[in-house]
């Protein structure tokens, strides 16, 4: 996010810059969810059965290797 560059260092706010980080972070958070239903959305209207399948466990299965990675 840009935000993280302009915002305020501790030194300047205190214990208030650790709670923006925080909630620019579960902001991150939620938007990439919506991102990830997107795609869970997009791929099952367009791949039919079978493929559809191993499809979306595939994204399922990479999802989970990002917020590892994360």
């Amino acid at each position: 996010m840009f935000y993280y560059g302009k915002s305020s260092a501790y030194d300047e706010i205190g214990i208030v810059a650790t709670w923006v980080m925080i909630a620019y972070r579960m902001a991150q958070v939620i938007s990439s969810m919506g991102k990830v239903i997107g795609a869970y959305v997009y791929l099952t209207e367009f791949i039919k059965p079978p493929v559809q399948y191993p499809t979306v466990a595939t994204l399922d299965s990479f999802c989970i290797l990002g917020g590892f990675g994360a």
